[in-house]
């Protein structure tokens, strides 16, 4: 609050909310807001988190160009019930897959194998 005093005094028209066991803010917080520190917070992000990576894993099931070669339909819909669920929190394995969609996409269905580094090459990073 001190370092603020610093700064315009437009800087302090507005209200915030502090870090838990910070100095408050000088201003009424307006009713209706949810303490972002909170568990309401908490609870909000985490619902919204669930049901975009269960609408993310619908849509790549769903994919006409599903990378069949890097992932298993199978696997990922197993995943997707067992999040859905509640059983397992696999949002790994959806963000995971949703990766392996995306570069699938970008690479126009192809995979792209590293190519190998030449021998010499190989030899001049090895040697001090």
């Amino acid at each position: 609050m001190k370092w603020l005093q610093h700064f315009p005094e437009v800087t302090l028209s507005v209200p915030w909310q502090a870090y838990p066991g910070h100095e408050p803010c000088p201003l009424p917080v307006p009713s209706g807001v949810v303490y972002q520190w909170g568990n309401t917070v908490g609870r909000i992000v985490n619902a919204a988190e669930r049901r975009d990576l269960l609408h993310q894993a619908g849509l790549m099931l769903r994919a006409s160009d599903f990378p069949k070669p890097l992932l298993r339909r199978e696997y990922l819909r197993f995943a997707t019930w067992l999040y859905r669920l509640r059983l397992r929190d696999v949002r790994y394995v959806i963000r995971s897959a949703r990766l392996y969609c995306e570069y699938w996409s970008k690479c126009g269905g192809q995979y792209v194998p590293p190519t190998p580094m030449p021998i010499a090459v190989a030899r001049e990073r090895e040697s001090p």
